[in-house]
């Protein structure tokens, strides 16, 4: 892999940590647990299925995926989520700037998410 590549890769794990205090100064501090590490995702659905006498055996499947974002791609993404269309326009558009900016300064204009998806899967018996 190339070696800014794998930069942007590795950095953008700590992404998350190193934006957070743009978020705190905007007023949008991270709330609730710590989200959970790749091996740690459970899906809840698994819960319910195991705990209803109505399905059988039940199987997680995961899937890491890595989604890679330009600094003006992400910033599309954030308007999609709900706390960042609740804010005032011109809170909404410094927050987004900053990030953007932030993004290209010290994340060579890419950030990459790591996400997991998962398929939980049974029968009813």
């Amino acid at each position: 892999m190339h070696r800014s590549a794998e930069r942007r890769r590795l950095g953008s794990t700590g992404f998350f940590d190193a934006v957070q205090p743009i978020y705190d100064r905007h007023g949008e501090a991270h709330q609730g647990p710590p989200a959970p590490s790749r091996a740690g995702v459970d899906p809840a659905a698994r819960k319910l299925f195991e705990h209803d006498d109505r399905f059988g055996e039940v199987d997680v499947h995961k899937w890491d995926w890595d989604q890679t974002y330009r600094a003006a791609d992400y910033r599309k993404l954030m308007l999609s989520y709900s706390g960042t269309q609740m804010l005032e326009s011109s809170e909404q558009h410094d927050l987004l700037d900053d990030i953007e900016s932030f993004i290209n300064r010290h994340f060579e204009g890419r950030i990459t998410r790591p996400l997991v998806a998962t398929l939980t899967t049974t029968r009813l018996v």
